[in-house]
């Protein structure tokens, strides 16, 4: 562990503030606690978790969907799984890279964005993550009504459309 002006570095890469750091940046209206680094010992996820969340967000409806679509288009079936795990990786790659700043030094995103582009910038990303997530979530939320308002009107009206 190497302790560098107001940050500690662990021997795995890990840096977090020194507890007279983090002390010092509660009087700087850029800082508040949704926003303060996060100290290695509050940080809890593992390659574990970055994989089940990996997992989850590439099983569901809309992924099985486009595997049918896919297969209904003439790809034999191993051919649209390998289409999906492919599409899947290559949504992998930029995921761990913007998680990598997290992970490291413990800030959330809006702090990262700042980076890039200054206190009030960082509000744009942020705001076009909201509305890929906002769709995406009614995107999913549509499709899997859709089938199952098929599934009930199959079990339960006689008229089988």
């Amino acid at each position: 562990m190497t302790a560098m002006a107001g940050e500690i570095v662990h021997p795995d890469g890990r840096h977090e503030l020194t507890p007279e750091a983090d002390a010092a940046l509660d009087s700087s209206p850029l800082h508040n606690t949704d926003l303060a680094p996060v100290p290695i010992a509050k940080r809890t996820w593992t390659t574990y978790n970055y994989v089940a969340l990996w997992i989850g967000m590439a099983h569901n409806i809309p992924t099985w969907g486009l595997a049918a679509g896919l297969v209904l288009l003439g790809m034999a079936w191993y051919q649209a799984i390998l289409t999906i795990m492919l599409a899947n990786i290559i949504v992998l790659i930029p995921m761990l890279a913007n998680s990598h700043a997290g992970t490291k030094y413990g800030i959330p995103y809006p702090v990262f964005a700042r980076a890039s582009f200054g206190v009030f910038g960082a509000n744009l990303p942020a705001l076009m993550r909201a509305g890929v997530a906002c769709g995406w979530f009614g995107i999913q939320t549509w499709i899997d009504l859709h089938h199952r308002r098929r599934a009930l009107r199959r079990r339960f009206l006689v008229d089988h459309r």
